[in-house]
C-alpha cells in the first residue's frame, strides 16, 4: 500500500506500528476503513496523528565504538 511509509513490528500492546501519510483526514479515512481494516488479519487499529513534525529523516547515529 503506497501509503504506508514504514512498518515495524514492535513489543508491547501492538504487533505492528505502521507509518502512514495520506493527504488529508478524509484520505485517512478511506485507508483505514476501506484498505486496512477490510484485511482479514487486521482485527484492531488504533491511530496517532502527528499534529506537527520536529524533526523527521535524520541518519541514525550509528558509530562504531573505540
Amino acid at each position: 500500500m503506497p501509503e504506508v511509509l514504514a512498518c515495524h513490528l514492535v513489543s508491547g500492546d501492538s504487533d505492528y506500528l505502521l507509518e502512514v501519510v495520506t493527504a488529508d483526514l478524509e484520505h485517512y479515512r478511506h485507508f483505514l476503513v476501506e484498505r486496512l481494516l477490510s484485511l482479514s488479519i487486521v482485527r484492531e487499529v488504533r491511530s496517532n496523528i502527528a499534529i506537527q513534525t520536529r524533526k523527521a529523516a535524520a541518519p541514525l547515529p550509528l558509530e562504531q565504538p573505540r
